[in-house]
């Protein structure tokens, strides 16, 4: 898919962690719902990188909150994208430890489900940018695409980007159905008490996404490691995009969001915790 040709705008939202009231009022400033909550995003995807739970006070609402706009937008021929994070493969791996909720293992249960229906996916792509929870990292590009030759020498087009996502949803789907979340695409890494040296694509600090041999030349957007300010990391030119500002108040309360217009201009809208609006600039200029 790319969005240059449909006309159509893309909104990529990192980590909410049951920063629900933020949650909305991003919505809103993006123009995808009205003042009712409704979904209201026409000509527009919506992605959100995971990570939707845990650490805020608000975790099954938020939940709750995008399940509900993903079907109202289904209903409108428009699409939610939602997309697994850390903490949501937590739950699915029987790993309960950051639950802040009840019944963490019937939102888990929620979810396996929804993996094996794909309306969770490791990644997804507008055509040009990979967009996932923490990255995807040099090894397990290779892994994902069998290592191929002709792979390395293929430019990253939308074909080569869909087949990307693909192999991983496809990994995602089968573990959720298995309950066997191993491998590859679910390493932690070693800064976060794993064996693998860099991650995943649900772990990994940006610095590792980073410092990962040739990442670099693979347009990604992705979250999971908070920036901590009103403000994105951006890497490598435009190449590697962090979009978690830090949601939660324990990070700072920072709140954003990419727009990607449909001429494939890059705004980056970001607010403050004390701020009373958002702050918009153009980062492709």
């Amino acid at each position: 898919m790319n969005n240059k040709n449909l006309n159509i705008r893309v909104i990529a939202i990192g980590d909410v962690h049951g920063e629900y009231e933020t949650f909305k009022l991003i919505l809103f400033d993006a123009n995808l719902i009205d003042l009712s909550g409704n979904w209201k995003g026409e000509n527009t995807i919506l992605v959100q990188t995971g990570d939707m739970i845990d650490r805020g006070p608000n975790p099954i609402e938020s939940v709750e909150y995008i399940r509900s706009i993903q079907e109202q937008a289904i209903k409108s021929d428009r699409k939610v994208i939602r997309l697994l994070g850390n903490h949501e493969l937590m739950l699915l791996q029987g790993d309960y430890s950051f639950a802040n909720f009840q019944k963490p293992e019937e939102l888990a249960k929620i979810l396996k489900e929804e993996v094996a229906e794909r309306k969770v996916q490791a990644a997804w792509t507008d055509g040009e940018h990979l967009f996932s929870h923490a990255g995807v990292r040099t090894q397990l590009r290779q892994w994902l695409e069998g290592s191929t030759t002709k792979s390395f020498n293929e430019q990253f087009s939308s074909e080569r980007l869909s087949r990307i996502a693909d192999a991983a949803n496809d990994v995602l789907m089968k573990a959720a159905v298995s309950s066997d979340c191993e491998g590859p695409l679910f390493y932690i890494d070693s800064t976060r008490g794993g064996q693998d040296p860099f991650g995943g694509i649900f772990w990994g600090g940006g610095e590792n996404l980073v410092g990962s041999a040739n990442a670099f030349e693979m347009l990604q957007v992705f979250g999971h490691t908070p920036t901590r300010k009103p403000a994105f990391q951006i890497e490598r030119g435009l190449n590697l995009i962090n979009i978690d500002c830090g949601m939660w108040t324990g990070y700072g309360g920072n709140c954003g969001y990419l727009e990607i217009t449909p001429k494939g201009e890059l705004i980056e809208h970001t607010k403050a915790r004390d701020s009373m609006q958002f702050k918009s600039r153009p980062i492709n200029l």
